[in-house]
């Protein structure tokens, strides 16, 4: 049984307190103004695709949701989609596969799509990690991060021609497995295999992320005596790390879609050059 900041995340049965001890406490915007539109702005824009933000809507705290009660297979979050009216119209009756492939888990089958809100309050609430992040409030709910399908490649397929989606390793066992567990109730590993054994058009190769995070990344850690948030305190460091992390995003991204050793675009599917495949 692993504790932190004062409570269990395996704790018999009961709903956990997820607004009390995070590791990062920030605003409620990600204070960004190029995020303050809204998602049918970006349909009259020109060259702007349609997108789609996935997030939690969480029950904790309603009346019979209480922290602290027991828990009894009871449904606390549901999936939602954050987007604009043409879009949405084709997820609306969506059901989550988390629901469906995990039925004792904490999440619900049906979906919601929420119109109306900025890319700045989407982004916001999908960013809303519980223990990590402070949660937001809107509409009368508090709303959590997209990690409750980090995987969303049904809804990709459902919306799209071709698919890409990331490759990865699996979740450390100390932190990042039970801490999710404890929210959604269902073993993240055992989703992200799922997804892996499943078809996409183009794979990104991150099995070696937590390397790189440890190198350049701004993840939070923790040991046995304190968390740290992971931030750089300076700005500028802040910025190289940033600009660090994209240009590797980008250099995964193209090498999923192009194989420089030959020349040419990569087959639909491929996973050669996956390095955690390779190592093997």
């Amino acid at each position: 049984m692993s504790r932190i900041n004062g409570h269990y995340w395996f704790n018999s049965g009961r709903i956990p307190n997820i607004f009390k001890g995070v590791l990062t406490k920030t605003s409620d915007s990600c204070g960004l103004k190029e995020l303050q539109i809204g998602f049918e702005d970006s349909e009259t824009g020109e060259n702007q695709p349609a997108s789609v933000i996935v997030a939690a809507r969480s029950l904790i705290g309603k009346p019979g949701s209480q922290p602290g009660d027991r828990f009894k297979q009871r449904k606390l979050a549901r999936e939602v989609f954050f987007t604009d009216r043409k879009t949405g119209a084709m997820l609306e009756g969506f059901e989550s596969q988390i629901g469906l492939d995990f039925p004792k888990s904490t999440v619900d089958v049906p979906t919601d799509v929420i119109y109306g809100k900025s890319l700045d309050q989407a982004s916001r609430a999908s960013i809303s990690d519980a223990y990590y992040i402070n949660s937001i409030q809107m509409d009368g709910f508090h709303f959590l991060a997209g990690a409750i399908d980090l995987y969303p490649l049904e809804v990709a397929r459902h919306l799209a021609e071709k698919v890409i989606v990331s490759y990865d390793s699996t979740f450390d066992t100390y932190v990042s497995l039970p801490s999710h567990y404890n929210v959604y109730k269902y073993n993240i590993n055992e989703r992200n295999q799922l997804v892996k054994n499943s078809y996409a058009d183009y794979w990104i190769d991150r099995t070696d992320f937590g390397k790189m995070i440890d190198e350049i990344g701004i993840s939070p850690a923790l040991t046995f005596r304190k968390a740290k948030s992971g931030v750089p305190e300076d700005l500028e460091s802040y910025r190289k790390r940033v600009d660090l992390l994209w240009e590797w995003g980008k250099a995964r991204a193209v090498e999923a879609v192009w194989d420089p050793s030959t020349g040419m675009p990569r087959p639909l599917n491929d996973k050669s050059h996956i390095r955690e495949k390779l190592r093997k």
